[in-house]
């Protein structure tokens, strides 16, 4: 029996229990180049639990608005939340897609100038988990077997089903993964140059992309989901027999933008975004906004 091995279980299984993983979801931009088999029933939990979540998720999904990113069913990206008009009392419904419009859901109508209170929520975890996810598949499409036989995984998979508010004091004191949020504002010495030049990269690519950068010991993964910084992660790795040049000078980058992949190294990646990321510092210096 034909068997084929399954990063996220981390075991061989049969072929005919596999089904195709988008390693960056149709909602998120991905397409089928940048896609591995693994078991289906974990690829249909992990579709739900993870990729069905960042897509849903309210930033996450203004991005995926600006860029008219559908998932498998073709629905043009919108979020429909309940509101109350505050002058009335009424209820409304605020429909969020390239614009907000706000609807009388009982006229069944558009409406303009209403006042209303609203509130949302952001997951702060769902962003790397999904990097966990991706950091799993995307790995083992890079780099095949190397990657199944010196990377420890066993970390990136209790993050991938588990937010980190939710581990236990025993699981966290287990883990030697070192993930960086998105929005982290703590940083060690010397990580925050390195944390503002990946989200410049993610601006200025403005679609989904990940990066491979083996270290002495570690195997580091940053990525974006269109154009949103997902955050970093390091895993515990043996690096020695991973490639360090061509395609994979500095680092390896697969890039899925306009519905095609493409496969460079980060060196090459950071010429390219260069000179947009300098004029998007210049802008930040003239308007003042912090970087």
């Amino acid at each position: 029996m034909e068997t084929i091995y399954c990063p996220y279980t981390g075991r061989d299984v049969p072929l005919q229990e596999t089904s195709l993983e988008h390693v960056f979801p149709r909602a998120l931009g991905g397409n089928a180049q940048f896609s591995i088999p693994v078991h289906s029933k974990t690829n249909s939990h992990v579709g739900s639990k993870v990729d069905g979540e960042i897509s849903r998720e309210f930033v996450i999904n203004r991005h995926r608005a600006n860029h008219d990113a559908r998932g498998h069913s073709g629905k043009v990206p919108l979020i429909v939340q309940k509101a109350k008009d505050s002058q009335t009392g009424k209820p409304i419904q605020l429909r969020w897609g390239k614009r907000l419009d706000v609807y009388d859901p009982i006229g069944r109508r558009r409406v303009k100038g209403v006042q209303f209170d609203w509130q949302f929520s952001i997951d702060v975890d769902i962003r790397l988990r999904f990097l966990a996810k991706a950091f799993l598949s995307g790995g083992y499409f890079t780099y095949g077997e190397t990657f199944r036989s010196s990377v420890q995984m066993d970390d990136a998979r209790l993050l991938m089903s588990k937010a980190p508010r939710d581990m236990s004091r025993e699981e966290h004191a287990s883990v030697r993964l070192r993930a960086f949020q998105w929005w982290s504002d703590e940083l060690p010495p010397g990580q925050l140059e390195i944390f503002r030049l990946q989200n410049d990269i993610c601006t200025v690519v403005d679609g989904s992309f990940l990066v491979f950068k083996p270290g002495r010991d570690r195997l580091e993964v940053f990525g974006s989901a269109l154009g949103a910084y997902l955050g970093m992660l390091n895993v515990p790795a043996n690096t020695a027999a991973f490639p360090r040049s061509g395609e994979h000078e500095v680092g390896h980058a697969i890039v899925v933008k306009g519905g095609r992949m493409r496969r460079l190294s980060l060196r090459d990646l950071i010429d390219e975004v260069l000179p947009g990321i300098e004029a998007l510092r210049i802008a930040r210096e003239t308007s003042g906004d912090e970087p």
